[in-house]
């Protein structure tokens, strides 16, 4: 029940700061991703935590965005390989694999799928080798939303900029 309050609060604020809004000369380009591209982005959360996968996704498909989700390093390479998501929210600690093990078979698999890296137990060690493999971003736990979907945001506007 305070996951989901919280989350209604986030958004809320986010709302009110007009972090979902278009302003300026970004209007142009924020409204070809919601035409073109977010309607059709696929986004994969891994996280060993229910509570955050559930959290994570209300917020990405609130944007607009479709949503897979994943619990363990395996169920993420299944979905990969399945859904071909564009972007994938890794957490570092899985019960059955680490996150960087799952990193670095994605970027094998698909090395067009960008992967945003989020944990509690994020070292200067793991992050060199996150960005070494081909991570884009290293957001640590806890996180804001607005945090993440800025990062998400610029992603496709890099993506938009360059297709």
């Amino acid at each position: 029940m305070f996951l989901k309050s919280w989350y209604k609060n986030c958004t809320n604020k986010i709302k009110a700061k007009g972090e979902l809004k278009n302003r300026g000369n970004e209007a142009v380009r924020t409204e070809q991703i919601k035409e073109n591209h977010k309607k059709d982005v696929k986004i994969l959360i891994v996280d060993d935590e229910r509570d955050m996968c559930w959290l994570l996704s209300h917020v990405f498909q609130d944007a607009g965005y479709k949503v897979i989700t994943a619990l363990n390093g395996e169920e993420a390479l299944i979905e990969v390989k399945k859904e071909k998501p564009e972007l994938v929210i890794l957490d570092v600690k899985l019960p059955d694999m680490n996150g960087i093990e799952v990193l670095s078979t994605i970027k094998k698999v698909k090395p067009e799928i960008v992967v945003i890296m989020i944990s509690a137990y994020g070292t200067e060690e793991i992050r060199k080798e996150a960005m070494r493999i081909g991570v884009y971003d290293f957001i640590d736990k806890p996180f804001s939303i607005e945090r993440i979907l800025r990062t998400v945001k610029k992603i496709l506007l890099d993506k938009v900029r360059f297709d």
